[in-house]
């Protein structure tokens, strides 16, 4: 039997949303635990080594970053081969996931020419990119 909520227009895009999200958190997670484990284990090299981590962190950002190397900005991109650095990949692949949804349910919602839901998440799409590239911080 069919509820009210399955006869709703964009119930479609909202079942793809939801399937899209839950494989991708699995992923994320997945990919979260596999870099940690790189990370503690040092199967890869770090860019800050384990041990002056702790001590590292109560430093201001500024002072962080000095004493540290971490790369700064989009930086970190060419460093994926070090484990502390493929860990912090990890939760950029998860805070990018509603990038990654939004982006195939707009593509959904052209199909099924629900215009304001497409200009709606077009939008969205925009604010994402601007937040990622720093467009509000002058970066």
């Amino acid at each position: 039997m069919k509820s009210n909520f399955d006869n709703q227009k964009g119930h479609d895009e909202r079942v793809l949303y939801a399937k899209i999200l839950r494989l991708f958190v699995a992923i994320g997670f997945v990919f979260l635990g596999v870099s940690f484990l790189a990370y503690i284990f040092e199967l890869l090299p770090n860019v800050v080594p384990i041990e002056k981590t702790a001590e590292l962190l109560t430093l201001r950002a500024s002072e962080y970053v000095a004493q540290s190397s971490v790369p700064v900005g989009w930086d970190w991109i060419h460093h994926l081969g070090h484990g502390d650095i493929l860990s912090f990949a990890g939760i950029v692949f998860l805070a990018m996931i509603s990038f990654f949804t939004y982006s195939i349910i707009f593509f959904s919602y052209i199909k099924s020419k629900n215009y304001i839901f497409t200009t709606l998440v077009f939008i969205q799409l925009l604010i994402f990119l601007a937040a990622a590239f720093g467009v509000s911080t002058g970066h």
